[in-house]
């Protein structure tokens, strides 16, 4: 079975601030998702491919990217592979809950950002809700 994996050029980047606007520095912030490869040329490639997932789960399956916001509350990931990611601050004893871009607290509600072969998505404007969380 052939798949070939489409370029990791892209770069996702943008700035996390508290609702009154003001960056959040410091912070972990993790790029979520599912990249995706080109897609198999016969139906008998298709089965065998799932086949093979089956009995040994691929773990590019899944990305997982993890940054440190700036003084400034500047974000940046390099070397993402196209595909469909989530943004997502806080969670695990961190000191705001688990929060999703652009700024929500649910999983479903989060924006989708869809990264093309050789697109790079940057100055994504990611504010968290509510009081200020310092």
């Amino acid at each position: 079975m052939a798949e070939a994996s489409l370029k990791s050029i892209s770069i996702v980047s943008g700035r996390l601030t508290d609702a009154s606007g003001k960056p959040m520095a410091n912070l972990q912030i993790r790029l979520l998702g599912a990249p995706r490869s080109l897609r198999p040329f016969s139906l008998w490639e298709e089965w065998a491919g799932r086949i093979q997932k089956l009995l040994k789960p691929d773990p590019n399956e899944f990305a997982y990217f993890d940054a440190e916001t700036t003084s400034t509350g500047d974000f940046h990931f390099s070397g993402v592979h196209p595909g469909w990611y989530r943004l997502v601050i806080g969670g695990d004893g961190s000191r705001i809950p688990e929060l999703y871009y652009p700024g929500v607290s649910r999983w479903p509600d989060a924006k989708v950002i869809n990264i093309e072969e050789g697109q790079s998505i940057t100055g994504l404007s990611f504010q968290l809700p509510g009081a200020n969380l310092r």
